[in-house]
């Protein structure tokens, strides 16, 4: 019998941190939404959770409150009511959005947008 490797162990211990993790966050989810009626209007309610793990995702609460949040963004454009656990590739696609709308705000600030109709 082999001895498991030191990521090996780590790998294990996170899938172990994000079962625990699922767990709650689906239970939140299932016990938190709901719908109802009054007024002739129909209400939903939902939530979108993210969940950073200490300590791979951050070892201080800026650091977790951060990925927490990012995941929590992914999880509402999935379509909300739902939960996502934070991964590195979810920083990449968040930076890549941060400089695209920093460079609209910075192209609308230098009246670099026009209006073009066809007839």
């Amino acid at each position: 019998m082999s001895v498991p490797s030191r990521s090996q162990r780590k790998r294990r211990s996170i899938a172990a941190r994000s079962g625990k993790s699922y767990a709650v966050a689906n239970r939140i989810v299932e016990q938190t939404s709901f719908s109802f009626s009054g007024g002739g209007f129909e209400l939903s309610m939902t939530v979108s959770i993210g969940i950073a793990i200490y300590p791979d995702h951050g070892t201080d609460f800026d650091m977790l409150q951060r990925q927490a949040d990012v995941a929590m963004y992914v999880a509402k454009r999935s379509g909300r009511n739902t939960f996502c656990i934070y991964t590195k590739k979810m920083d990449a696609e968040a930076d890549e959005c941060l400089l695209i709308l920093n460079g609209l705000h910075k192209a609308f600030e230098r009246e670099e947008f026009f209006l073009v109709s066809r007839s």
